[in-house]
């Protein structure tokens, strides 16, 4: 940690590499900005830490995004995502990370999968976009979804697991923290059979997740009834987990993260020390602490500080 810099700026290539023009370009802007750049310290060709301080009386964080932010929209930077946090002991010393899971731990959305089986696919779409739209809550879109596959066959959950295409870095990065002593959790508004084969193939710490109830048919299969048993996982419950869980690890919240893309995310980074909206929903880019959109989800190493050296230690 540079001690004399209250701030890190953190710029992340999406592609091979940062220019060098844009790295001058940026802490040209910065100081035009009355931003002083006290040092800079590059992460790998595709990663640089801008280690500043900045003299306001307002929040330093949230008036630095907005001079990031205003310098991606006049130089029209659309290939870097630019992180700003505050230069302290808990950036690189993050204990707990909470992982959403569809679109998130993984490429695709695990009722649209059964959807397909129960060939429901655009009755369950027409219901999400209404829920994208703001037009009905999250608990309402989930209960009329999951009572569209009453009567489909409980054994395709073994067959949707080998379907899950896991996120590209999600391995690398789950495996580093936990080198790094970070506790992992999969905590979704999803199913909780995926939940758990997620958790097993990252070896996470826990899963939380839905549990679709089931019945028999009339030949004694067990199908899905149209419902769940147990809690409801919603937007309130992942808030409420990260809290738990943070006190259970006795871990301050500023050593928490909440990473997810949905708006079923939001509390949960709110009550986080850091929020990273992967590939995130605008309004959820918005709303995190940073946004992540690059190929790998191993490039959030380089929002906790870490250089390609000490990550391919980490992964190795």
């Amino acid at each position: 940690m540079v001690d004399s810099a209250k701030f890190v700026i953190t710029a992340i290539a999406h592609g091979e590499s940062l220019l060098p023009d844009f790295i001058d370009r940026f802490q040209n802007f910065l100081s035009s900005h009355e931003v002083l750049t006290v040092s800079k310290k590059e992460l790998s060709q595709r990663a640089t830490d801008y280690f500043v301080n900045f003299n306001s009386e307002a929040d330093g964080v949230d008036q630095l995004k907005a001079i990031s932010a205003a310098f991606q929209q006049d130089q029209a930077v659309t290939d870097v995502d630019i992180i700003v946090q505050k230069n302290d002991e808990h950036r690189r010393n993050k204990k707990l990370f909470i992982f959403d899971m569809d679109s998130t731990l993984i490429y695709q959305e695990v009722i649209e999968l059964i959807a397909e089986y129960a060939n429901v696919e655009k009755e369950v779409q027409h219901i999400t976009n209404l829920a994208m739209e703001g037009k009905i809550d999250f608990v309402q879109s989930f209960l009329e979804r999951v009572k569209l596959l009453r009567g489909t066959k409980a054994d395709i959950v073994d067959e949707i697991k080998l379907k899950l295409q896991i996120t590209e870095g999600a391995r690398e990065f789950t495996k580093g923290l936990k080198v790094m002593g970070c506790k992992a959790a999969v905590v979704s508004g999803g199913f909780i059979q995926f939940a758990n084969y997620l958790k097993e193939q990252l070896n996470l710490d826990w899963a939380h997740a839905n549990t679709l109830s089931t019945e028999k048919n009339a030949e004694g299969e067990a199908v899905f009834s149209g419902g769940t048993e147990g809690e409801m996982v919603d937007a309130d419950f992942k808030a409420d987990k990260l809290l738990e869980l943070a006190e259970l690890l006795q871990i301050p919240v500023e050593a928490t993260v909440m990473v997810g893309d949905g708006e079923n995310d939001l509390p949960a980074m709110a009550v986080a020390g850091l929020s990273i909206a992967w590939h995130g929903k605008p309004n959820v880019r918005r709303r995190a602490s940073c946004q992540l959109n690059t190929k790998s989800m191993a490039d959030a190493f380089y929002i906790l500080g870490l250089t390609d050296a000490e990550i391919s230690r980490l992964i190795e």
